[in-house]
């Protein structure tokens, strides 16, 4: 008596774990199950799992190549992650199958960043360049990418101060003295958003009171006391006043 034991093995994959960002295009992606039988026996795959797996994924069954059936970001339920049950068979006889799990994490942008805006801070007019105005501290709870910020365009903030893209300080640029026209209040209005997430984003003002003219003239001598001859020439300089000005200003005299 002679027993032939068929389809002795069956089929052979393991369990794997993806990242998909939830914005991916469908025609761009694919993911093939690896798997192998040491009998030769042709393969074939489908989905055994859950409505969400089979609602946004399928699966060649002659291939074994998984792909996305609709966008991952219109999933109303933001599911994170999906677990999708593949059973591989074979044609053997008896036939065997094995299932295995792919998981497929979808990293997804929920929170929109934040940031300590709006406020107000108030400097002197000779405030020099790259001096320090406000400390910005952002955030955002799901962040993929880096925080950038942006500065937006107010005239004639955007002459005076600027934004860093990285920490979203603000900083002046240029002197406020320097302004023609001494404006007394400038507003700066700063985006931030995650790069992998650009178009989620929020925006922010920081208003820049500046005090100008802060200091009065002063006389390098407080009180000047002297006698005139009754002849003395008309229109002859009697004394000579210095005075300064910690503002710079022009000194006129009245």
């Amino acid at each position: 008596t002679v027993t032939v034991v068929r389809n002795k093995f069956g089929p052979n994959a393991q369990s794997v774990t993806l990242t998909v960002p939830e914005s991916t295009d469908p025609v761009t992606w694919s993911y093939r199950v690896n798997a192998t039988d040491r009998d030769s026996d042709v393969l074939t795959c489908r989905i055994a799992s859950n409505s969400k797996a089979l609602e946004y994924f399928e699966i060649d069954a002659r291939t074994c190549v998984l792909t996305i059936k609709k966008r991952l970001d219109t999933d109303p339920d933001n599911t994170n992650p999906y677990q999708i049950q593949v059973q591989i068979s074979d044609n053997g006889d008896p036939p065997k199958s094995q299932s295995i799990m792919v998981t497929v994490n979808v990293p997804r942008d929920l929170f929109t960043p934040t940031f300590n805006l709006p406020a107000s801070r108030t400097i002197d007019e000779r405030t020099t360049d790259g001096t320090l105005v406000y400390d910005t501290t952002a955030n955002d709870q799901d962040r993929q990418g880096q925080l950038v910020c942006e500065m937006l365009g107010t005239y004639p903030a955007t002459i005076y101060f600027e934004v860093n893209r990285d920490t979203c300080d603000v900083f002046v640029k240029r002197s406020p003295a320097l302004d023609p026209d001494g404006t007394t209040q400038y507003t700066v209005r700063v985006k931030v958003y995650d790069s992998a997430y650009p178009d989620n984003s929020r925006e922010g003002e920081l208003t820049i009171n500046v005090n100008r003219n802060v200091f009065p003239p002063v006389f390098a001598i407080s009180d000047v006391q002297f006698n005139l001859d009754d002849d003395f020439p008309s229109g002859e300089i009697v004394y000579n006043l210095t005075a300064s000005d910690l503002d710079n200003d022009v000194l006129r005299s009245v």
